[in-house]
């Protein structure tokens, strides 16, 4: 913004959010060729897992109470239960599980540095995830997972296949997408392409390699790559010749397996629903989207807002340079808009590849997006 250059088509973001996707593709090929199932418990694959308690008030005698947030800086009194069950790879998938959700169970857990120090693992860190405790009964809430549960899954990906985490998604997921330019360690040579985050320290993010390949926030990438990744999910699993999975098993991914708990994040919002690492719009009207049922999208990523309109066959995607873009920014609901008016004006068409729109959006006054198309 300062130097007032453009985006670029090869311009790298840090994906943050939208890694999560990737991870439930991920853990839907393991789950399509037998390897897993979701109601697996997780201590099947990693003991230390096991036997796991909630943290709930110390006050609540007469029932167990877990809050749902808590201050860091002066936590209430708690008292540790029992789980009523094991938590599962579905939990984990779905964010019910109560790992790392930020609640009182997850204060117990031992701290970590940031960044993790490169010789850090996913394997390195289960033993911490599981130090503490629950923030709810599994199950029972959905509460968003931003950095722990979906990173346990891909430690289960990892015992399971053989491979690092890294390895399995390059090779099951990347490489059959033809997609080039995404990956958790950036080549140095591509260092003067990374879009640098308006008003953040970068550092953590940028001078630094890793061995930790968080499935939750960690991958980097540029638009026409993550686009060929959504291509394919609103593909019904396929692009370029190459099945990566099968429709039934996308329509699962997409469909909600909350049971109905979901009822959005940051806010209440009814209509919505939430898959496998996805959530989905049921209900457009009551959810008060500018979405068709069935539209697929992650939640609030740092640098972008995708989006998959399966029945219309048509996806997007947004990216900025500014931290604060929530579901209720204008530059949030400028792209909605836009997603809206393009199923309106271009019903059944299909989003060209490897095209795609670059969005250059200044939220001034007058509240508008300049588009620049390629």
């Amino acid at each position: 913004v300062q130097a007032n250059r453009p985006m670029q088509e090869d311009s790298i973001f840090i994906m943050m959010s939208s890694s999560k996707p990737v991870l439930g593709v991920a853990a839907m090929i393991m789950v399509e060729e037998g390897l897993i199932r979701p109601e697996d418990p997780v201590s099947m694959y990693l003991p230390e897992f096991a036997d796991m308690q909630v943290a709930v008030l110390k006050d609540s005698i007469d029932e167990n109470i877990s809050p749902i947030r808590v201050d860091r800086a002066n936590p209430p009194e708690h008292r540790l239960v029992p789980a009523k069950r094991e938590i599962t790879i579905h939990d984990l998938l779905t964010h019910t599980a109560g790992l790392g959700t930020g609640g009182l169970g997850s204060l117990l857990a031992t701290p970590s540095p940031f960044p993790l120090p490169a010789d850090r693992t996913l394997a390195s860190e289960m033993g911490r995830y599981a130090s503490g405790a629950l923030d709810f009964q599994p199950g029972e809430r959905w509460t968003y997972s931003g950095l722990v549960g979906h990173d346990v899954v891909a430690r289960i990906i990892e015992v399971v296949s053989g491979q690092s985490y890294d390895e399995f998604i390059q090779e099951r997921i990347f490489t059959p997408l033809d997609m080039n330019n995404t990956w958790f360690n950036v080549p140095e040579e591509y260092g003067d392409r990374r879009v640098v985050i308006q008003g953040r320290n970068m550092d953590p993010f940028f001078n630094r390699t890793t061995n930790y390949f968080s499935a939750s926030a960690g991958l980097n990438s540029i638009a026409a790559d993550y686009m060929k990744f959504e291509q394919m999910l609103v593909n019904g699993g396929e692009l370029f010749g190459n099945r990566i999975l099968s429709p039934r098993t996308i329509e699962m991914m997409a469909s909600d397996q909350t049971g109905g708990i979901y009822s959005g994040i940051g806010r209440n919002q009814s209509g919505m629903g939430f898959g496998y690492t996805i959530a989905v719009t049921e209900d457009p009207v009551s959810a008060g989207a500018r979405r068709s049922a069935g539209a697929l999208g992650g939640l609030v990523p740092l640098v972008l807002v995708p989006g998959q309109i399966r029945k219309k066959n048509l996806q997007a995607c947004c990216y900025c340079n500014n931290p604060m873009v929530g579901p209720n920014t204008t530059l949030r609901m400028l792209f909605d808009r836009q997603l809206s008016t393009s199923i309106i004006t271009r019903e059944g068409a299909r989003l060209p590849l490897p095209r795609y729109t670059l969005v250059h959006a200044r939220c001034d006054k007058r509240r508008s997006l300049q588009l620049i198309k390629d």
